[in-house]
């Protein structure tokens, strides 16, 4: 079916009824929803509508009400209450304290910790001019000069034969002479 229809803008359009309002589950909203098509290539001049305002008048009543609140909350957040006030203090003062404990703290670890790297400097040196002595006690000394002066200077002579004795523990243990052996 196609029908002729004039717009508000006096333009003349042609609608045609859709034909898919057939008998299904949706039939009656899809028939109300798109029930014309519009063929033409002119827009429709619209008036527009005005909406109903919904929103709530305020009264002068509830506007004064709301600026006293208002005011009220402002002075309000100006006062303190005493008790949070001091609590705040010995709060304040309490951090403080552990601050300056903190600090002094950190700073004692520092010098101790300065310390013990300048005393390991100190022992790595130590160590390192004693075994340089010792390099140079056992340079200087050496077995053929022990021998020659324990011959020569002390009158020490090699053992004879006779002059070693064999001795034999019974317990095993290491034997020490305190007196003269028997043979």
């Amino acid at each position: 079916m196609a029908g002729r229809r004039i717009t508000a803008g006096g333009r003349n359009s042609s609608y045609r009824q859709d034909n898919r309002t057939g008998g299904g589950r949706n039939a009656a909203r899809y028939a109300k929803a798109s029930a014309y098509y519009n063929y033409g290539s002119a827009a429709q001049k619209v008036q527009p509508q005005r909406l109903p305002d919904v929103r709530r008048r305020r009264s002068e009543e509830e506007l004064n009400r709301a600026r006293m609140a208002a005011r009220y909350n402002r002075e309000k957040s100006r006062r303190m209450n005493p008790a949070l006030v001091v609590f705040m203090v010995m709060i304040f003062s309490v951090m403080s304290v552990f601050l300056v404990k903190y600090c002094s703290l950190q700073y004692q670890l520092t010098s101790v910790t300065q310390e013990v790297a300048g005393l390991e400097k100190e022992l790595s040196n130590i160590r390192v001019r004693n075994d340089q002595t010792l390099n140079d006690i056992n340079g200087r000394i050496s077995l053929d000069d022990i021998k020659y002066r324990a011959i020569t200077e002390l009158g020490m002579t090699y053992a004879d034969e006779g002059q070693v004795i064999s001795y034999e523990n019974e317990i095993g243990d290491y034997v020490r002479q305190v007196s003269k052996v028997d043979k």
